[in-house]
């Protein structure tokens, strides 16, 4: 098979992080040429029009797609599955909606809601409003002297989280208040989700034959 390995543009001057994908690409080309298949990396960036008519030269069978970004953006990063969508081009990884949703941190957090998973009270800058994401799961005013960390709505890793991010507020006016001045600085939407002390644990799900 051919297989294009599609992975998100990366700069010259990018950070480790950001070249890690280069790595990735690597690592899937060597293990493709290993099982026999012909395998070609393909950069991304916001030029989808590029991307569709390259995709359609090489006529691939599959993409391998490892694009976590677009511009510097992890939200806009659901572009490509779309793209593949449309396309009609099998491909790897979670489905477009999967990939919205779950990027979307606010949208993500509803959900946990809806099923009545527990996740931690949130609040959302205003201009994030009037999409029943910006009050979280209690009604009312927050109660002084919780402690919230504000970070990006749909960025993951560590994006602008600092000493900074960590904040305790004496009422609601205030954390809406921390909450425009990080939505400058970082620009990009933001929000505050209550602070729970603790250890953060990564967990990952492989399927197999039986379930993941």
């Amino acid at each position: 098979m051919l297989i294009a390995i599609l992975h998100n543009r990366v700069a010259d001057d990018a950070s480790a992080s950001d070249r890690d994908v280069l790595v990735q690409v690597a690592a899937v080309t060597a293990a493709l040429d290993g099982l026999g298949h012909r395998s070609v990396a393909v950069e991304c960036d916001l030029n989808l029009l590029s991307l569709q008519q390259r995709l359609r030269e090489l006529r691939p069978d599959v993409v391998f797609n490892l694009v976590e970004s677009l511009d510097g953006s992890d939200s806009l990063m659901f572009l490509v599955p779309a793209l593949l969508d449309r396309m009609n081009v099998p491909y790897t990884g979670s489905p477009t909606e999967a990939i919205w949703l779950t990027n979307h941190k606010l949208l993500a957090k509803e959900r946990l809601r809806q099923a009545g998973l527990p996740t931690p009270v949130w609040r959302a800058d205003p201009r994030e409003g009037g999409r029943g994401l910006a009050t979280g799961s209690e009604a009312g005013s927050v109660p002084p002297g919780v402690r919230f960390v504000i970070k990006a709505v749909s960025e993951h890793a560590s994006l602008g989280l600092d000493e900074h991010s960590l904040v305790t507020i004496a009422d609601e006016a205030e954390l809406q208040h921390h909450l425009g001045e990080f939505r400058k600085t970082l620009q990009r939407p933001c929000f505050a989700e209550q602070f729970i002390d603790g250890r953060e644990f990564n967990l990952s799900l492989l399927d197999g034959p039986d379930g993941p």
